[in-house]
């Protein structure tokens, strides 16, 4: 590519407009969490959004769920292709898909897309996308032994939910219709509408305050700028190839994720030849767009943060995955658990930036997802469901410590103890973190959690989670994080160990704990500094006897005693 030429734009009103865009996008996710109402929007910050410019390209992004960003423009284009045109949209429609294939990668997450119009003429588009409770299906939300889609849930293509403002009864009948928590689905796609009507007035404003014909050189300059840095950013690895593996647990054996970073110059090539086949019978598989946006993540996390969350940062990095591989399903292979792999895709290209230099941080930070199911005791009647999200711990960086229970990859948070008892019939009995569980290194990753919930009535269990056979990987030397782990009932005689991928029904006064799995280590771990050893003994972290044999350090001082050890 030439380099970049700027353009006869005055820069004040060049961070003016950028940062209004921004701030337009970051606005309409704070609106989206105030008026959602199932917990996993609301508090756990499962969604996204965005702007458009008039004829379809990214440019701008709230900081909310990263891996959406690469979504959101391939399900644009595939709108504009195959079902409507820029020029068939109309003020006050609103396009609403959850096809896993273009989108998101399974089909709870819903995107709505509107057009932005003023003085008559299309300026853009607001979208956002949020991850449903429930979409229909075999089982609420996730069968996590679906054998294909068909068992997953509503499909819906790109369809009109609102024409010139005024919603198509038939369609939102359908969807409600289809799902088991109706009233949630509908009151969280009224809530995405919300979002999308203050974003479509926000931008709006923006426009007319400039000019159409004013802001469009802005809007370009923004987008050539995001392009050029991340060329620049590419330029800084020396030109050849890179490869490294990560591992799933997978179901019956591991499942290697392989790429390789290919460097020329200004532009990147990720190829994931060596990758495990799809799984025909599980929902262990990310589809192509889902793996090409957590794929365009990683690269922009390990080389260019500063750069603003467009669509054109994604210019020079292409990507070739292999048909029918785990990360490029063909229908009707099952998804719904696609979150699991995207930690180690992240971290796969992490590994091979790693191998040309980079410092980047150890693997961590995986996603534990369990989904409650709730019964009522004597007529089993279905009261509802619960999605218990609870991250792990990040890896070691190289200029600190992985921190605890992070979302990580996902941006995500940990469902709050205080929602879970107020509106579930479950008491979280302990949340804690534990001692000797980080990977140890100079900067050693973080400490894993435990988390104790006593059941208050009879509930099925699905788990969705990663790292129980394999540790997050450590780097320069660090050890490996131990990994997960869950157990039903431990102090029973008869203690019942659960699967990262199972489901099971538990009973009135049953107790499942879980532990999150530790954060790989950076650097060789007798380089720690001695007074960072003996402070992590005495907060708990580090037991004295991890302390001497691992870090070569003596200390008397015992565990602080509100911390776990395992």
């Amino acid at each position: 590519m030439a380099e970049h030429r700027a353009r006869d734009v005055d820069p004040v009103t060049l961070e003016v407009v950028r940062n209004r865009l921004f701030n337009i996008a970051q606005e309409m996710g704070g609106y989206l969490r105030r008026t959602a109402l199932a917990p996993v929007i609301k508090y756990a910050d499962d969604f996204s959004t965005g702007l458009f410019t008039w004829d379809g390209r990214l440019i701008a992004q709230g900081r909310f769920e990263p891996a959406f960003l690469g979504c959101m423009p391939t399900v644009l284009n595939e709108i504009f292709a195959e079902y409507y045109p820029p020029e068939e949209w109309e003020p006050g429609d609103v396009v609403l898909t959850n096809d896993p294939y273009i989108g998101a990668g399974h089909f709870l997450d819903v995107f709505l897309f509107e057009p932005i119009f003023a003085d008559g003429t299309l300026v853009g588009f607001t979208v956002d996308v949020a991850n449903h409770t429930d979409i229909g299906g075999r089982a609420p939300s996730k069968a996590i032994d679906a054998e294909s889609w068909y068992e997953e849930g509503l499909h819906i293509p790109p369809v009109k939910l609102y024409e010139n403002g005024t919603l198509q009864e038939g369609i939102m009948r359908t969807i409600l219709t289809n799902v088991r928590e109706s009233e949630t689905v509908e009151a969280d796609i009224d809530a995405q509408r919300a979002a999308s009507e203050l974003g479509k007035r926000r931008y709006r404003k923006l426009v007319e305050e400039h000019g159409f014909e004013k802001i469009q050189p802005y809007m370009e300059e923004i987008l050539d700028r995001s392009e050029a840095k991340m060329r620049t950013a590419i330029r800084r690895i020396p030109d050849g190839s890179y490869e490294f593996e990560e591992r799933l647990d997978g179901i019956d054996e591991p499942l290697p994720i392989h790429v390789e970073v290919t460097v020329d110059d200004d532009e990147l090539h990720l190829d994931y030849a060596g990758t495990a086949d799809q799984l025909d019978d599980r929902p262990l598989n990310s589809t192509w767009s889902f793996t090409y946006a957590n794929s365009m993540y990683a690269v922009k996390a390990a080389l260019d943060l500063d750069t603003s969350n467009t669509g054109s940062a994604n210019a020079p990095i292409t990507m070739s995955v292999p048909e029918r591989s785990l990360l490029n399903p063909e229908p009707p292979a099952p998804l719904d658990q696609r979150a699991e792999v995207l930690n180690h895709i992240v971290s796969a290209v992490f590994g091979a930036l790693g191998e040309a230099g980079f410092e980047l941080p150890a693997a961590g930070a995986q996603k534990y997802h369990y989904r409650y199911i709730y019964k009522h005791p004597e007529t089993g009647r279905r009261l509802g469901q619960l999605v218990d999200l609870n991250f792990s711990a990040a890896g070691g960086r190289p200029d600190g410590d992985g921190e605890p229970a992070v979302g990580g990859v996902q941006n995500l948070k940990n469902t709050p103890v205080e929602v879970i008892e107020a509106q579930f019939p479950m008491r979280v009995d302990r949340y804690e973190l534990l001692a000797d569980t980080s990977g140890a290194g100079t900067h050693r990753g973080g400490s894993a959690t435990i988390r104790e919930r006593t059941f208050l009535t009879p509930t099925e269990i699905q788990s969705g989670c990663e790292r129980f056979a394999f540790g997050p990987y450590g780097v320069r030397g660090g050890e490996p994080g131990v990994p997960g782990r869950a157990i039903l009932n431990p102090e029973s005689d008869d203690p019942i160990d659960v699967g990262p991928h199972d489901s099971i029904r538990v009973e009135t006064d049953d107790t499942l704990v879980t532990y999150s799995a530790g954060g790989g280590g950076y650097g060789d771990p007798e380089a720690r500094p001695e007074r960072l050893v003996r402070r992590d003994v005495a907060n708990g972290l580090v037991s004295p006897g991890t302390a001497r044999e691992v870090y070569g350090v003596d200390v008397d001082v015992e565990p602080a005693p509100d911390f776990g050890s395992r």
